[in-house]
């Protein structure tokens, strides 16, 4: 993953294009939609550290732009696109924390659960 190298004469950082790896998170989503003949889906993103990580914020920036058209993050709720995808909910786990993601995620998925 993403690692700066201090040893030597030079330091190099290597990172991935976290954009492109959102994109490709984004239409992983999309083809497992269609391929599930999904109509009008409810969307709820959940992000975990948007607030202290930029990678989290590159993430969330590709997955947008595919599923979305969109490159702003979090998008408001009603946000649709042409697919007919609806986004009940964009929320973030503050500082990745995962007793408040899980909190988080139960919450949206109470509120906007459809039939089994």
């Amino acid at each position: 993953y993403d690692r700066a190298t201090f040893t030597g004469t030079n330091v190099y950082y290597v990172s991935f294009d976290n954009v492109q790896v959102g994109k490709l998170i984004g239409q992983g989503f999309k083809d497992c939609i269609t391929a599930w003949n999904v109509s009008k889906p409810q969307v709820f993103t959940l992000n975990g550290g948007e607030d202290t990580d930029p990678n989290a914020v590159s993430f969330a920036q590709g997955y947008n732009s595919v599923i979305w058209g969109k490159t702003d993050s979090p998008l408001p709720a009603g946000t649709t696109n042409s697919d007919g995808y609806t986004l009940v909910g964009d929320k973030v786990a503050p500082g990745w924390d995962n007793a408040q993601g899980q909190t988080i995620f139960q919450q949206q998925y109470t509120a906007h659960r459809r039939g089994e």
